[in-house]
């Protein structure tokens, strides 16, 4: 009789047991799905800037390409020189990235400037294109439209006026 005792004098102390482990794991689920959906965030935003980070070196890599290329000899010019150094500068292009040249996945803004940099001791010309990119930025696109915000990544390249063989990538100048 005194267990029964003890076990109805304890009834409401039962109770508080379950409302408290309740408690515990509907605090304990709530941290994991916060801390879930802060890390697949995290792991979209670095998605992001993976994705834009790979698209600006392809515009740089592009330019690059295109201010060294020397066009063929011709009757016309028989002495061709690098568009690095016959354009005028500045100059400002925009690139398209395309997947299976028909979808969009971002564009990129290059700004080419004539700069003067010290380069070992010495002030040089340099060839400057800062490159901006811009890609759809889906963490803040509603479901089913087409219209949002963009995730924006810089970089730069320079090149050498005298040596185009040397080229500086994303450096930042002061």
């Amino acid at each position: 009789m005194v267990t029964y005792k003890k076990f109805k004098s304890r009834k409401g102390s039962a109770y508080l047991y379950v409302v408290i482990i309740f408690l515990f794991v509907t605090l304990f689920s709530a941290i994991m799905f916060s801390m879930l959906q802060q890390s697949v965030y995290q792991t979209h935003t670095y998605s992001l800037r993976m994705k834009a980070f790979y698209l600006t070196k392809e515009a740089a890599d592009a330019t690059v390409a295109v201010l060294l290329e020397v066009p063929e000899k011709t009757l016309a010019n028989p002495d061709p020189k690098p568009l690095i150094k016959t354009m005028s500068y500045p100059a400002t292009d925009t690139m398209t990235h395309t997947v299976n040249k028909t979808t969009v996945v971002g564009t990129s803004v290059i700004t080419l400037t004539k700069e003067k940099h010290d380069y070992y001791g010495e002030s040089k010309d340099w060839i400057v294109a800062n490159i901006t990119t811009t890609i759809p930025d889906e963490r803040n696109t509603k479901p089913g439209t087409t219209t949002g915000a963009v995730y924006t990544f810089k970089g730069s390249v320079m090149i050498l006026w005298e040596n185009s063989m040397i080229q500086l990538y994303n450096i930042t100048l002061d």
